[in-house]
């Protein structure tokens, strides 16, 4: 499975390809999304997985969380694909760049883990379509950290506004599937939060967590015209995930926007007067929280 921390040029990442135009479908069904609870010693490394549940016959093509811990108790130092995202597509061509799947993380700001995963084939066997563990996170307990310290690993939104200048935070989870008729489907989520418990000498438990969030998705009024709504290519209000995909559609040439075109005006976020590769790299910047602000000028 072919990883990496950062972005680096126009990637597959949330490229959930379709060769139609955007058609959204909401809340088909719902994804269970749970972190483990575990513990360790101050000092002492552990390690924390993140698993789906109930995932569709129909196939999971992309997503987008982040997950917040406390980190004056435990420190981030690595985190890696999980089984399921090997789906057999590392050999394959990525529709919209030179490799498929991607799966991309940001943890650079301390007690923030921002995550984005998609398949970036056309070819929906290549979707994640079993249950089993998506990501793990490793890490130490700081040795600082006192007995019966909790730091909780609480799965939750992406903490960047829904559209830059909006003042209004994104609230959403995001996890969809892409058809063959291009329909975009997005579906609910059950999380489950996960933690790192600090413990003493002759103390070796583990446990995992019950409790339970859901999350609902639900549709957004649509933004047809006017101002420029910078990275809001789908023209729905809002910028995520979704908007990158539709922004590599039309990199790729599956769908066709003209300068004069909505779409096309809110997709220029390096604000060159064009739009192509770099644009794309800087909307999944934005999506997955390296940068906090539209439009980039000379990116």
């Amino acid at each position: 499975m072919k990883t990496k921390r950062t972005m680096a040029g126009i990637l597959a990442a949330a490229m959930v390809a379709s060769t139609m135009v955007w058609t959204p479908v909401f809340a088909a069904g719902e994804i269970g999304v749970s972190a483990e609870k575990v513990s360790a010693k101050a000092g002492d490394s552990f390690t924390l997985q993140v698993s789906l549940s109930d995932v569709p016959t129909s196939g999971l093509g992309g997503c987008e969380f982040s997950m917040a811990y406390d980190s004056t108790i435990v420190t981030v130092t690595d985190v890696q694909a999980g089984t399921i995202t090997d789906t057999g597509s590392d050999e394959q061509q990525s529709a919209f760049a030179g490799e498929a799947p991607s799966f991309d993380c940001n943890y650079e700001t301390a007690g923030i883990i921002d995550v984005m995963w998609a398949t970036g084939l056309t070819d929906p066997t290549y979707q994640i379509k079993q249950d089993g563990v998506f990501l793990t996170i490793t890490g130490t307990v700081n040795e600082s950290a006192e007995v019966g310290d909790v730091s909780e690993f609480k799965i939750q939104a992406i903490d960047r506004e829904t559209k830059p200048g909006s003042d209004i935070k994104n609230d959403k989870v995001i996890f969809v599937n892409v058809d063959t008729n291009g329909e975009i489907t997005s579906y609910d989520t059950v999380l489950s939060h996960g933690s790192v418990t600090v413990i003493g000498d002759g103390t070796t438990t583990t446990t995992t967590n019950s409790d339970v969030t859901t999350t609902t998705t639900v549709t957004t009024t649509s933004n047809q015209g006017g101002s420029i709504a910078y990275g809001d290519t789908n023209l729905d209000g809002v910028v995520d995930l979704r908007d990158a995909i539709n922004m590599n559609k039309y990199l790729a040439g599956q769908i066709t926007w003209t300068p004069d075109d909505q779409s096309y005006k809110n997709a220029d976020v390096n604000a060159d007067g064009t739009v192509g590769e770099a644009d794309g790299t800087v909307l999944i910047n934005f999506v997955i929280n390296l940068i906090d602000s539209l439009p980039q000028v000379g990116a």
